[in-house]
């Protein structure tokens, strides 16, 4: 039974039969698809200070957006890696998927390297406010490391290229 359905999500609640044989009620968020960029340019990444009013803070962010309908992963990674920092990828390379968080959401991010560049035009949105910022790998694990980055899409980016991309190690 559908409980809510905005432009992003819906929340529904349903009776699940488990591999066990069991059933259980259970809550979900259908949540569309996000695409995620690591851009690495000069070996820093390029991350957006971003301010989120969900959580009141600003925090260090990858470029991330919704998969808009008809769209690809990879032509949505494209698309938010212009609108929010001004960048238009000359090489974009699919990495992995995974589920942000499968105990309450389908949510599927697709993450993607960009490492060649040229410039584009950035196109915020209203609600968006946010900082480029280009910071090394080494200092980037170390504010993973101190709880500086909390982010999580942007920890799985940052600790997959460093453990299998990072040429430099």
């Amino acid at each position: 039974m559908q409980l809510y359905k905005n432009k992003i999500i819906t929340l529904e609640e349903r009776l699940q039969k488990l591999p066990n044989g069991k059933s259980k009620k259970i809550t979900v968020v259908k949540h569309s698809k996000v695409s995620v960029i690591i851009p690495v340019r000069n070996g820093r990444f390029v991350l957006e200070n971003h301010y989120r009013p969900v959580i009141r803070k600003w925090i260090l962010e990858l470029p991330a957006g919704f998969v808009d309908k008809g769209e690809t992963p990879r032509q949505a990674a494209i698309r938010e890696l212009e609108e929010e920092t001004g960048l238009k990828s000359k090489r974009l390379r699919y990495l992995f998927k995974n589920y942000s968080s499968p105990g309450f959401t389908d949510e599927l991010a697709y993450f993607f390297l960009a490492d060649r560049f040229e410039d584009g035009v950035r196109k915020l949105e209203d609600s968006e406010i946010l900082n480029i910022k280009e910071i090394s790998v080494g200092k980037a694990l170390q504010m993973v490391k101190s709880d500086r980055i909390n982010d999580s899409k942007t920890i799985k980016g940052i600790l997959y290229y460093a453990a299998f991309l990072n040429k430099s190690r």
